[in-house]
């Protein structure tokens, strides 16, 4: 095998596999990180939000710190 043929059949495509790799394990880092804000409170059964900047949106209260979905009707607890 020569060096060109070395280059073409393993390292160009070593190296796109890498670069494809790493875009996508950054965008789904941003993606994640985008989605969730450290206010929201999400369902643990629908994963919808409920509970946002210390106000219950998509939630009935049920007892103090449980509140229902509006969802799904999962009941959740809240701090």
């Amino acid at each position: 095998m020569t060096a060109k043929e070395i280059v073409k059949n393993v390292i160009l495509p070593l190296g796109i596999l890498i670069i494809a790799i790493i875009v996508i394990v950054t965008s789904c880092g941003k993606l994640s990180s985008s989605k969730k804000s450290d206010s929201a409170v999400y369902c643990w059964y629908c994963s919808k939000v409920i509970y946002n900047d210390g106000k219950a949106i998509h939630c009935k209260r049920v007892a103090d710190g449980r509140y229902t979905c509006d969802y799904c009707g999962k009941e959740n607890v809240i701090d």
